[in-house]
């Protein structure tokens, strides 16, 4: 059944939030996420009559299924190092973007965490993991260069706000590139939290969790980027990957915005009953708060 709420991007994202439960119920839930697959090529609808393709769609559905299931396929992850920009590291929100114009940071994220994890994995030979290490510190590197003080905006190369939720996202991201590529960076990296986390008291909990943040940029071929990044959940994540590295006031600061969140959260019971991602999301940034990130 192809009910909207329950494409391949969402039953991936659950799948990360409720993992025990998704390994219960594993040959179904796949077999569900399989139906979404694009029948003639390595990608996933995101509704039933799409005809484009999503890198982001692509790399949550790898991070889920290598992160809940052990599992990877080959093509998926041959798809994504090809679709990244081999000079710059970024990739674009749709499939075969060439023009730096529209290189997304969002896109070189979720992708950076869906090839970590996949790095991580017992999945990749000699060969792959070569790839895929050079893959991750081109995108991290691309990614470090193209913040806005503490902030980053989704199209660097465009103008528009900074996006706080997406930020935390680049974070997560760039502490799991961190564990692979070694210590070098590692005190730019602990500045890029501080100053992250020391930001929050300008974004108050009652209004990130009003709101959602989309570029609807209009990008090559007259394709609009339509993505949503649900703030709050995507702020928690941030926290989650920085709070080691702050300083004790900005934890302090931290710590009051994260109170503030929980009893946000208790509130927004019809946003998470009505919409499963918006769930998924929240259950996984605070399965990151309680314990290591999968």
């Amino acid at each position: 059944m192809k009910d909207g709420r329950y494409n391949a991007w969402t039953l991936s994202q659950m799948s990360l939030a409720l993992p025990a439960h998704a390994q219960s119920c594993k040959r179904g839930l796949l077999s569900r996420i399989e139906h979404w697959q694009f029948g003639d090529s390595v990608g996933y609808k995101e509704f039933p009559d799409d005809t484009t393709h999503k890198v982001p769609l692509i790399a949550w559905c790898v991070w889920g299924k290598a992160a809940t299931f052990g599992e990877v396929d080959h093509s998926e992850v041959d798809y994504l190092l090809v679709q990244q920009n081999s000079q710059d590291g970024w990739w674009g929100t749709y499939s075969n973007t060439l023009d730096k114009e529209y290189a997304s940071t969002y896109a070189t994220a979720i992708t950076l965490v869906a090839l970590t994890t996949v790095y991580q994995s017992s999945f990749p030979d000699d060969a792959l993991k070569i790839r895929l290490k050079r893959s991750i510190r081109l995108a991290s590197d691309w990614l470090k260069t193209h913040h806005n003080g503490p902030f980053w905006k989704d199209y660097p190369n465009h103008s528009g706000n900074v996006a706080v939720g997406l930020s935390g996202i680049v974070l997560l991201s760039l502490r799991r590139a961190q564990d692979i590529l070694g210590p070098a960076g590692a005190v730019e990296l602990s500045e890029f939290d501080r100053e992250f986390l020391g930001s929050l008291d300008s974004y108050p909990v009652p209004l990130m969790a009003e709101f959602s943040e989309i570029s609807g940029l209009t990008v090559d071929n007259g394709r609009i980027d339509h993505v949503r990044v649900y703030v709050l959940p995507s702020v928690l994540l941030g926290i989650a990957s920085t709070h080691k590295s702050g300083k004790t006031s900005d934890v302090t600061e931290a710590s009051i915005w994260l109170s503030d969140a929980t009893d946000t959260i208790l509130q927004s019971r019809d946003l998470v009953s009505d919409y499963p991602w918006v769930a998924a999301e929240y259950l996984i940034a605070l399965d990151a708060l309680l314990g290591p990130p999968k």
